[in-house]
């Protein structure tokens, strides 16, 4: 509702909670799988793409974190009740380095590639959002920074 009401679409039930919960939990599980292990479950895969997959991880808690909240705190969106974790976000991003330089460096390109893409991921999330304003019944009032959030978000 947050990220909606930045670009002013309300996103139905039916369509958020799988997207933003199911979908997004179940990828960020399977690519910490890929990274971690080296494996999709008991396939073992290329070192490539365990290097891209740790990238991603790391990219993706590093862009959500500064993207999804930092950004959006500095510009006046509050509340953002995902600011409160952000920390966690940061400390298992530099867990991750610590744990597996040798590995991050070993990945050279692949794992820079993959960090592009796991940041990239949440800087397309509003344009993503903005993008289902074509539904005209998904319109609504954008939520300016410094105001309250607009009441059609049900969030007081």
């Amino acid at each position: 509702r947050n990220f909606g009401a930045i670009v002013g679409v309300w996103v139905p039930n039916w369509l958020g909670f799988p997207f933003f919960f199911l979908i997004l939990t179940a990828a960020l599980w399977l690519l910490a799988l890929v990274a971690i292990t080296g494996s999709l479950v008991i396939y073992p895969v290329q070192p490539k793409y365990a290097a891209v997959a740790l990238g991603a991880l790391i990219g993706a808690r590093l862009g959500d974190t500064l993207v999804s909240h930092v950004l959006l705190y500095l510009l006046r969106y509050r509340p953002n009740p995902g600011l409160a974790s952000t920390p966690l976000y940061f400390i298992e991003a530099v867990f991750f380095i610590v744990t597996f330089y040798k590995e991050l460096t070993a990945g050279g390109g692949f794992t820079c590639v993959g960090l592009v893409i796991g940041a990239l991921v949440f800087f397309l999330v509003l344009p993503s959002l903005w993008s289902l304003r074509i539904v005209k019944n998904w319109r609504r009032d954008r939520w300016r920074p410094g105001e309250h959030l607009p009441a059609w978000t049900g969030i007081t």
